[in-house]
């Protein structure tokens, strides 16, 4: 039992805090935009994920791709 509990507490020892955040944005032709993040503490790593959606329009009928 005393073995157990060793276990469990060395790996929730090494578990970390994950936090993440959805955004979504809509980004017209031609258009720049820029985003920050306050961080705090230096070094401190950040992942970026990015998706693309279009939608094309043939013969009046919109269509996502």
């Amino acid at each position: 039992m005393r073995s157990i509990l060793t276990l469990i507490s060395a790996l929730l020892a090494y578990t970390t805090a994950v936090y993440a955040t959805a955004l979504t944005y809509r980004l017209e032709a031609h258009e720049n935009a820029c985003f920050y993040a306050h961080v705090e503490n230096k070094g401190t790593k950040l992942a970026f994920y990015f998706a693309v959606c279009c939608l094309l329009q043939a013969s009046n009928r919109k269509t996502d791709c």
